[in-house]
């Protein structure tokens, strides 16, 4: 489910960029963060904040590189999931 869900936001996150929707890039990184923090995706939280700094400043390039680090994170969290072992008793 956050899976699903951060993914979804990231492509969110990069249609906002391209409209240059800094109020909405402000607000649904600050969201993010707080959910990224509960699961222990730290480095996403980090790119959340940095994200919605840069949306503050109306900084469209600190904003490609915020949503750059944002999808590699993501991409890492993914990668460990997917590495998991399940085993049932």
């Amino acid at each position: 489910m956050f899976l699903d869900r951060t993914r979804e936001e990231i492509k969110t996150l990069s249609d906002l960029a391209v409209r240059q929707d800094y109020f909405a890039l402000k607000s649904l990184p600050h969201r993010n963060k707080g959910a990224c923090k509960i699961v222990g995706t730290h480095r996403l939280a980090e790119c959340s904040e940095e994200m919605e700094r840069a949306a503050l400043a109306g900084d469209d390039d600190r904003i490609r590189i915020a949503l750059s680090a944002e999808f590699i994170a993501m991409q890492r969290v993914e990668e460990f999931c997917a590495s998991l072992v399940v085993v049932q008793i």
